[in-house]
């Protein structure tokens, strides 16, 4: 019964991006004891990545149990487990998974749609005006589109940018230090990916041992692709060729940012960099051993929390100079 209840997901998934509609349908198989929560004693199981954004839709699940009876329940657990964990429940087969919903990175779109996990979308979108996907920006909705049918609604995106420490990035000092080591008037934002490596590496040798020019997340596969695609995309370069879909990586521009980013990797991050997760370079930079880091908006919160950060007081985030990564999240429901 629970994967028919598209009504209620549905409602859950608003719930979570706009905090703002109510309940919008009903099974028609429900026999509510209470006709004010129709669906009282279901429960829906989903596992969730942990981060911020799962922590600010965990207060407002209470409310939605008592508006509709449907309990929900949050597994969370660190993005590098979540796809290792998801495949064999989807691999059971119908109805015999252990999550009623996922949440599903646009890594694994193409992945989970070709393998038939994912249940359609388009003929329950029809009956759920309060849901139109034309209301996302076009970029977001074509993250998660390679047919002519919806499998997805958007959840959140993650834009990778810069994090610094302003407390050193305006130091008269590193600046001085810079200039010398350099060659170079200090200005900052970088304007482009190769100024920002230059003060990434000075910033390695004006700071004591212990603190990093930047922390990096090199572990294979995905930290070390997710990253590393800043690097390709801030000079121009990309992974095919969008017209003939063939591989332009070992193209001069993509040899070019896996330099830099060696170099990044081999003279200014912290030891273990090339094994590293993006938790473990959060935590390289949130507890103060890093000057820079290239990684998610989504992680700001946390950085601007006192405790979860020694750097709560002076961090900041801007753009990647040339563009970035722009990655998202979207909800699905299993088969």
């Amino acid at each position: 019964m629970k994967r028919k209840l598209f009504g209620v997901l549905v409602g859950f998934m608003v719930l979570s991006m706009c905090f703002s509609l109510a309940f919008a349908g009903r099974d028609k198989k429900a026999e509510p004891t209470d006709p004010g929560k129709p669906f009282e004693g279901v429960t829906l199981n989903l596992l969730m990545e942990d981060v911020p954004d799962t922590e600010s839709i965990e207060p407002l699940l209470p409310e939605f149990e008592a508006e509709t009876g449907i309990k929900v329940v949050f597994e969370k657990v660190v993005y590098t487990v979540m796809h290792e964990k998801l495949v064999p429940q989807l691999m059971a087969g119908e109805e015999n998974g252990s999550y009623d919903v996922i949440e599903c990175d646009n890594y694994w779109v193409g992945e989970f749609m070709v393998a038939g996990w994912l249940k359609e979308l388009d003929p329950y979108l029809a009956e759920t005006p309060e849901i139109n996907l034309d209301d996302y920006i076009e970029a977001v909705n074509d993250m998660f589109n390679i047919s002519d049918k919806n499998y997805f609604i958007p959840m959140w995106t993650y834009p990778m940018g810069i994090v610094f420490r302003t407390d050193i990035v305006e130091d008269p000092d590193f600046h001085a230090f810079y200039e010398k080591a350099t060659g170079k008037k200090w200005s900052f934002p970088p304007k482009d990916l190769y100024e920002y490596a230059e003060m990434a590496k000075a910033a390695d040798g004006f700071t004591p041992d212990n603190v990093y020019g930047v922390a990096m997340q090199g572990a294979k596969v995905d930290p070390l692709v997710m990253e590393l695609t800043n690097y390709l995309y801030a000079l121009g370069g990309d992974f095919y060729d969008r017209n003939t879909w063939k591989a332009t990586f070992d193209s001069p521009v993509g040899k070019q940012a896996l330099g830099v980013y060696k170099d990044l990797l081999d003279n200014a991050a912290q030891p273990g960099a090339s094994g590293a997760n993006f938790d473990d370079a959060f935590n390289v930079f949130g507890q103060g051993k890093a000057v820079f880091a290239i990684t998610y908006n989504f992680l700001m919160p946390w950085l601007l929390d006192k405790t979860n950060s020694v750097v709560f007081d002076k961090v900041d985030f801007i753009e990647l100079p040339g563009g970035g990564l722009l990655g998202g999240w979207a909800w699905a429901i299993p088969v």
